[in-house]
């Protein structure tokens, strides 16, 4: 039984992406808040020897959430062309992202919230793109 893909793209991946760029969004909010609460607790930390500025640590932080954003945007735009490296990459992000929360320790309510968030974006788009007509859209076209 060979399966065709839609000629058009499913509304389940058009939503599933949407639902990313919101995910994509609060990454950024995200990198910000943990860089303005993280930087001076991460300066404190820092052994004397070991002089970092909170404003060095601060673009540090950023920069790192930057790179995760950008290299993201480009898993969802594939995701949007029909990729299906990307959904599998994006899954795999998942997985990643819960095995890194389980064994954090979080300090704040914030800090909950932001990975529960995070984590009902990603899954409510990797079900809209692995069940149902979503997951028609990743097969290889003729």
């Amino acid at each position: 039984m060979t399966i065709t893909p839609p000629a058009t793209r499913p509304k389940n991946v058009s939503t599933a992406v949407q639902i990313l760029w919101l995910w994509l969004l609060s990454i950024v909010l995200s990198g910000f808040y943990e860089a303005k609460t993280g930087a001076p607790q991460i300066a404190q930390a820092l052994p004397p020897e070991i002089s970092f500025s909170q404003d060095a640590i601060f673009l540090t932080i950023i920069g790192c959430y930057a790179f995760i954003a950008l290299s993201m945007i480009g898993v969802v735009m594939q995701i949007w062309r029909g990729r299906n490296w990307a959904r599998w990459t994006l899954l795999f992000g998942l997985l990643i992202d819960v095995v890194i929360a389980y064994f954090s320790s979080f300090d704040s309510t914030a800090d909950y919230v932001m990975t529960g968030v995070d984590t009902l974006l990603q899954l409510c788009a990797l079900w809209l793109v692995f069940i149902g007509p979503g997951r028609h859209w990743f097969y290889k076209r003729g």
